[in-house]
């Protein structure tokens, strides 16, 4: 009813339909009448109280499309910023697990195996540890991804 009246309001050729429910309010509030069979504002106090701005305040916004593309846009950054501090966080404990894995090797091949027992305790802590993330985080394919089986 509210965009009938602002398609009258703004002169729009609006033809009378005897039919309409929506027009037949209008007239039947007094707003608009009937003019060599078109639709005009009943007078200028209607056209004053009543005017474009008040039609615009009562109407509900449309739904703008550029809203869900930034909400999109929004979910896949958080999406990719998170996939990416995953598989980061992955290499950097690779590189540790590695690191710790190759003292104790050498440790264990110079006899030092106190050194070496717990280099390794370190690599199975790191190990269990990541595999507990990664069952958490439920991205075992990134994990492989970016550590590679171990």
């Amino acid at each position: 009813m509210l965009n009938l009246y602002k398609r009258i309001l703004q002169g729009k050729k609006t033809p009378d339909q005897q039919r309409s429910l929506e027009l037949n309010r209008l007239k039947l509030y007094g707003l608009v009448v009937t003019e060599h069979n078109r639709l005009r504002v009943r007078n200028n106090i209607y056209r004053k109280a009543f005017n474009i701005g008040w039609v615009k305040q009562q109407l509900p916004l449309p739904p703008r499309p550029y809203r869900l593309i930034i909400v999109i846009l929004a979910v896949l950054l958080v999406i990719a910023s998170a996939t990416t501090s995953y598989l980061l966080y992955q290499r950097y404990t690779v590189g540790i697990i590695n690191e710790h894995r190759t003292r104790a090797m050498e440790a264990f091949s110079s006899e030092k195996y106190e050194e070496a027992i717990a280099d390794f305790t370190k690599v199975l802590a790191l190990k269990k540890m990541t595999r507990q993330f990664t069952l958490i985080a439920g991205l075992p394919i990134l994990n492989r991804a970016a550590c590679g089986s171990y």
